[in-house]
């Protein structure tokens, strides 16, 4: 494990319970969620569950695995007619990690509003017995007799699975990788052994000084010149990563207290890994057609002296 991967891991865990954060604009202030949600790839056999194990003995949170589309956005029981709470109502201000994790389209659309504001809609085609309405602060679960459940929550995310996300075409998989800070990695035999003969941590907990929850507009400038300056910025394919790399970068900054140059470049480099292999795929791809073309040609010519 990384000492990236591992400031990461820790910072996310302590946002889980943040307010939204306000960051300046030139004039004025927006909200934004404080929330660092976190997606680690990596093949079988890479530690990834035990160290999302030792995260969940440090902080308050959940490993949920093979969670369902009810059970993570709250659902009804047939015999009794009542509702059954989300399981992101249940671990609000908590850390939940999602291991094991498979592409399952109705999952993922539910993530991507739970991810980016906390917030979930749904009707049911059922009545219910009686309405449901349970407060927490701003938070709130609430489900009328109708079958319409509607639920705010604030927590933050941490994904990790073995399936290839680079092959996977759907444009709602990309959506929720860029919610996240995309972590893909892969240990060499030395590491294996450092971990084995417990020379190697597979994850430490961290403290951090209290949070800033205002970020000033210098502070927004200096992240963008970081993310001006990179591959993001350079080339057109990537461009629409900047605007949540900023946001990342910053939610780091918001709790760290001060910049870490090394840490955005550590995270401009894993928001760029997807888009590059796959241009650098797509390349490769238009290269094998135009050789299998200009064969075609050729065997279409000879055919005819």
């Amino acid at each position: 494990m990384t000492d990236a991967m591992n400031l990461l891991l820790n910072l996310s865990c302590h946002s889980a319970n943040l307010e939204p954060m306000n960051i300046a604009k030139k004039r004025e202030y927006r909200k934004d969620r404080s929330q660092i949600n976190v997606f680690v790839q990596a093949p079988f056999g890479e530690f990834k569950s035990t160290i999302f194990n030792f995260v969940s003995q440090h902080y308050p949170s959940i490993v949920l695995t093979d969670i369902s589309f009810p059970k993570l956005v709250g659902s009804f029981d047939v015999k009794s007619r009542t509702v059954i709470p989300s399981a992101c109502w249940e671990y609000r201000n908590k850390t939940i990690i999602l291991d094991e994790f498979y592409f399952r389209e109705g999952i993922i659309n539910a993530l991507l509003g739970l991810m980016e504001g906390g917030e979930y809609s749904r009707a049911m085609a059922r009545n219910l017995l009686k309405t449901t309405n349970r407060k927490d602060g701003d938070l709130c679960f609430k489900c009328s007799k109708t079958g319409w459940i509607k639920v705010k929550t604030r927590c933050n995310w941490i994904i990790g699975t073995m399936h290839d996300i680079v092959y996977n075409p759907y444009v709602t998989y990309d959506a929720l990788v860029s919610r996240c800070i995309p972590i893909y990695y892969k240990l060499f035999p030395t590491q294996f052994k450092e971990i084995l003969e417990g020379n190697r941590e597979l994850f430490t907990p961290l403290e951090f000084p209290e949070p800033l929850m205002q970020i000033e507009w210098n502070d927004v400038e200096y992240v963008w010149d970081v993310i001006a300056n990179s591959d993001l910025a350079k080339y057109s394919y990537k461009n629409n990563l900047i605007p949540r790399t900023i946001g990342d970068c910053l939610r780091c900054f918001n709790i760290i207290g001060k910049h870490n140059v090394d840490l955005y470049e550590f995270i401009i480099s894993m928001k760029s890994y997807l888009p590059d292999v796959r241009w650098i795929n797509q390349q490769l791809e238009t290269k094998k057609k135009q050789k299998i073309d200009i064969e075609k040609l050729k065997k279409k010519a000879f055919s005819k002296i």
